[in-house]
């Protein structure tokens, strides 16, 4: 196996008892499909919350009249912020 992460599937596979590598195999799908799932009311919910919020990037700056937003998206973590730009 070239892939690395499936070589370290592989090793976590073989780990598990055999009687419970079916069960583990399972447990992995349903929190997967649970992840995905999470992710994708976060996505929705961050999105509806800043409906109507303006972002004007700092080198794009006009001197108009600021406005105060009643949540600030530096207050989001890093990762959630990045993730909005990759396609909501």
């Amino acid at each position: 196996m070239d892939n690395p992460r499936h070589r370290e599937a592989l090793i976590l596979f073989d780990a598990q008892p055999g009687k419970l590598k079916s069960e583990y195999v399972i447990g992995c799908i349903l929190q997967t499909e649970q992840e995905n799932r999470l992710e994708a009311v976060i996505r929705k919910t961050v999105s509806e919350a800043l409906v109507g919020v303006s972002y004007i990037p700092a080198g794009n700056a006009s001197p108009k009249k600021e406005t105060k937003p009643t949540e600030d998206i530096a207050d989001l973590p890093e990762d959630l912020r990045f993730a909005m730009d990759d396609g909501i």
